[in-house]
């Protein structure tokens, strides 16, 4: 489950989840940050995931949506974002 909290291009907040994205479900598991970018490293989107290791987010709508090709996640314990 993922969804998608930022979008940079556009500066503001939004919602967009996966088909899977229960809120309830998202209450009890751990949630991990992400983020979607483009060749050149710039930032499109932030987000959330119930996983630190999927690329659903990318697949489903980063790559298809806005040409994303790299997927972020962010280390918890040195706080910074780590390629898969």
């Amino acid at each position: 489950m993922w969804k998608i909290t930022r979008d940079c291009l556009e500066g503001k907040t939004v919602r967009i989840e996966s088909r899977t994205w229960d809120e309830e479900k998202a209450k009890t598991v751990p949630l991990y940050r992400f983020r979607l970018l483009d060749d050149d490293g710039i930032h499109y989107y932030y987000g959330v995931s119930t996983s630190d290791s999927s690329f659903a987010p990318l697949d489903g709508y980063g790559a298809p949506n806005d040409g994303c090709t790299l997927i972020e996640y962010r280390n918890a314990k040195t706080r910074k974002y780590e390629a898969l």
